[in-house]
């Protein structure tokens, strides 16, 4: 019997799965990475070395997932799984003819090496129970108290994140007037670490950023421009149409149509109370941030009208608000195959958004800078801690939240399955 080990990688809620070469047995059929314990190794070991080889990463090797024997034609395998993590490095098809970072449902769709079959049922089955992190399956999402431009920069480097390419850099411009927003100079270490891209849309309501025109000379006066590119995702054609066939309210989303020009994504959001989403953070980065201005109204009637001059009388009841949110943050996160990494800053605690020109002035105290892979537990952990705080505005936010139903855009992502309420918090 042949002594076989193979990892369950995660990004979020995605998992990396490797192609085999043609020339190989059982070639172009789709693998968890991994491979033959040699003489003296522990299946540990064997596993570390078999990652650095194959995918030219570092891993911190975790508990066992699962543990099977397949019977093929020339030989009985014996196949230990481990979760792991990324400590150094991305993966990089040094021995396959490919990489992926997928879904579970994703996976389903692919050939898989009939050894792999099994994990992917166990992941399954764990996911439809919600066990994840019964398993060492929680997302991590790291913390710390200290907020400066310096700290962010290391959150970042605390992910080893799968930022590959082209990098677009997901940030709020701030509306004329408002207080709050954290300006370029705060963000400008961590994009400029990455080499990307600042990416926006335009708005949907009546302001300083509903055209291209307007939102151009109000990037320049926030000074966005002056330390980086800038791209306006809508700003000219036609919108990017991104198919939600599982949609809990839409079956599909309108985002700016210059996504296209970008490999993967790190989203930069300023966390807030929020007057019509509860809360603002990085579900809504993806969803209303990346949404053109008829992508917009599409999400806030909830899939009736992408009309800016009648889509205010067709707003969605509340709670199909939040899913329309959540169906169109899905969208994006699959959009970019687990190439994506999320960064929420507590600071200036307003129960208002940065998009109100009139904005109440924050209730809270600065909490701190979180990160993480995964969009759905760094905002839950957000939440957890604006409740968890004794600050006497506390209350304040509180209301927001419940009063707009905010949580419910979180349960409903989850439910979705991009994302994990489970989630391990480790303070830096």
């Amino acid at each position: 019997m042949l002594e076989v080990v193979a990892v369950l990688l995660r990004s979020g809620e995605r998992f990396l799965l490797c192609q085999r070469p043609e020339q190989k047995a059982h070639g172009l059929l789709w693998e968890f990475a991994g491979g033959k314990v040699e003489p003296g190794e522990t299946k540990r070991q064997a596993l570390a070395r078999e990652c650095r080889e194959e995918l030219g990463v570092e891993i911190a090797v975790g508990e066992e997932f699962l543990e099977l024997t397949h019977v093929y034609p020339e030989v009985t395998v014996h196949l230990t799984v481990f979760c792991a993590e990324l400590r150094s490095g991305q993966p990089q098809a040094l021995e396959h003819r490919a990489l992926r970072w997928v879904t579970a449902e994703e996976a389903g769709r692919l050939p898989l090496s009939p050894a792999d079959v099994p994990i992917l049922r166990q992941v399954e089955r764990l996911q439809n129970k919600n066990k994840l992190g019964a398993h060492g399956m929680k997302s991590k999402v790291y913390f710390t108290r200290e907020i400066t431009p310096e700290k962010v920069v290391e959150m970042l480097n605390a992910l080893n994140a799968p930022l590959t390419g082209k990098v677009a850099a997901k940030v709020h411009s701030g509306e004329e007037g408002n207080q709050n927003f954290l300006h370029p100079e705060f963000w400008r270490p961590v994009v400029e670490a990455v080499g990307a891209t600042v990416v926006e849309c335009n708005t949907a309501y009546p302001g300083a950023r509903n055209t291209t025109a307007k939102h151009k000379k109000l990037l320049e006066k926030h000074g966005w421009t002056k330390y980086f590119p800038v791209d306006l995702l809508d700003a000219e054609g036609s919108d990017l149409e991104l198919p939600i066939p599982d949609g809990l309210v839409l079956k599909k989303n309108l985002v700016g149509k210059d996504i296209q020009n970008y490999d993967s994504m790190l989203v930069l959001s300023h966390f807030k109370g929020h007057p019509m989403g509860g809360y603002g953070g990085a579900l809504k980065q993806l969803s209303i941030g990346c949404a053109s201005s008829e992508g917009k109204c599409w999400i806030h009637s909830g899939g009736v009208s992408t009309d800016r001059e009648k889509f205010w009388g067709n707003i969605a009841p509340q709670d199909s608000f939040c899913e329309a949110m959540a169906d169109a943050a899905g969208s994006v996160v699959r959009y970019f195959n687990g190439k994506m990494a999320f960064l929420n800053v507590m600071s200036n605690l307003s129960v208002d958004c940065d998009c109100c020109k009139v904005a109440e002035d924050p209730c809270m105290k600065d909490i701190g800078i979180l990160a993480s892979l995964d969009p759905v537990a760094i905002d839950q952990a957000c939440i957890d801690l604006v409740y968890a705080s004794d600050d006497p505005g506390r209350a304040h936010m509180v209301e927001r939240i419940e009063s707009r139903h905010g949580v419910h855009t979180i349960e409903a992502a989850a439910k979705i399955g991009f994302g994990s309420r489970e989630y391990e918090l480790v303070e830096l």
